[in-house]
C-alpha cells in the first residue's frame, strides 16, 4: 500500500443500449486509459453482455498484464455480473470469514458463454492482496 495506493472497486451498469457493442470498437486510445478509467465490471442488460477487467500478476508489482473480457451471457448477464462483482470484492477487501464465491457454485454456467479479450496497459499496480513477506 505504500507503494500505490488501495484500487477501488467499480462497477457500470446500462440499463438500455449496447447492442452493437463489442471489443473490436473500442478505440486505441480508449484501451491505454482503461486501467484508470473502465469500470471493474461493466453489466450491458439489454444486450445480455457483461465486461470485466481481468489482471494478470507480474514478477514485481507494475510488471503485470491487464485485459477486458467481454461475456456474451444473454439471460444470464445478471447471474454472471452479480458472481464477477462479488469476486471482485473479495480479491479487494480483507475477510474475517471464508468469503462466499458464487463463480465456484455456477462455473459449469460460466463455462459455456462465448467470451473474448482484449490487453490494456497497466498504469498502476495489479490489484489485488500482496503480502508483506515472501517465502
Amino acid at each position: 500500500m505504500i507503494l500505490s495506493g488501495p484500487h477501488t472497486a467499480t462497477a457500470g451498469f446500462f440499463f438500455f443500449g449496447g447492442s452493437s457493442f463489442n471489443l473490436e470498437s473500442i478505440k486505441d486510445d480508449w484501451l491505454e486509459n482503461a486501467d484508470d478509467s473502465w469500470p471493474d465490471v461493466l453489466l450491458l442488460l439489454e444486450p445480455g453482455i457483461v465486461v470485466a477487467k481481468q489482471y494478470t500478476a507480474g514478477e514485481t508489482l507494475l510488471a503485470g498484464r491487464g485485459h477486458l473480457e467481454l461475456v456474451e451471457a444473454g439471460a444470464d448477464c445478471l447471474l454472471v455480473f452479480t458472481a464477477a462483482l462479488i469476486a471482485l470484492m473479495n480479491e479487494r477487501s480483507v475477510q474475517v470469514e471464508d468469503p462466499n464465491l458464487l463463480t465456484i457454485h455456477i462455473q459449469g454456467v460460466l463455462d459455456n458463454f462465448p467470451t473474448k479479450k482484449v490487453e490494456f496497459p497497466l498504469t498502476g499496480g495489479v490489484a489485488g492482496r500482496i503480502p508483506l513477506w515472501r517465502s
